[in-house]
């Protein structure tokens, strides 16, 4: 039994604007959005709420801006996105600011879905599945990207698996997480994305 619903939807990353409408899922937050490509794909006229989540500052923490972007371009990438947001028929929310503190600024149980994508060592995956688990409903679903084992060229080495890993445990699932790598060193999704939907 798959920790997620209509798992059979979600073979990569593009899969999941068709499958959060599949779900009916209408109030989104992704955490970690940086130019907002991804997030944009998930516009549509069933969304009602749509959250991007992002620091957009240039803080000399390499795990927090592993491409080095200028603060200038971090302001670039945050004003481009507002614009978008405000040309939408449904409500765009941009947090700018630690994304763990950020989840601070929304109603427990408000999402349907919520999708980590920022710092990716251990420790702050960590603390963003802790602080947005509570922000999603009974019957939504928390994810994340890059389920799998990577240090970048900076040094920075992801924790992504750990942290999930001992979130799933913490809820007493007994089946694997469902991600979209098949296995976490190998699989068709090679940056994989994973999944658990909240049943209680």
């Amino acid at each position: 039994m798959p920790t997620v619903i209509n798992s059979h939807l979600l073979t990569c990353r593009k899969d999941i604007p068709a499958w959060l409408k599949a779900c009916g899922y209408g109030r989104l937050a992704e955490v970690g959005v940086r130019e907002g490509d991804h997030l944009k794909t998930w516009a549509d006229p069933t969304v009602r709420l749509l959250i991007g989540v992002d620091l957009w500052a240039n803080d000399g923490v390499l795990s927090h801006n592993d491409k080095s972007f200028s603060q200038e371009r971090m302001d670039e990438m945050f004003n481009s996105l507002r614009r978008w947001g405000d040309a939408q028929t449904f409500d765009v929310q941009l947090l700018r600011g630690p994304s763990a503190r950020m989840a601070e600024c929304i109603c427990r149980e408000e999402l349907d879905f919520v999708y980590i994508d920022a710092d990716h060592t251990y420790e702050a995956v960590k603390a963003d599945i802790a602080a947005w688990w509570p922000k999603v409903r009974v019957g939504g679903t928390i994810g994340g990207h890059d389920y799998v084992k990577r240090t970048l060229p900076n040094g920075v080495s992801f924790g992504v698996i750990q942290a999930v890993t001992e979130f799933a445990a913490g809820l007493g699932l007994t089946e694997p997480v469902w991600n979209t790598g098949g296995r976490p060193d190998q699989g068709k999704d090679h940056y994989a994305s994973w999944f658990v939907t909240k049943t209680q």
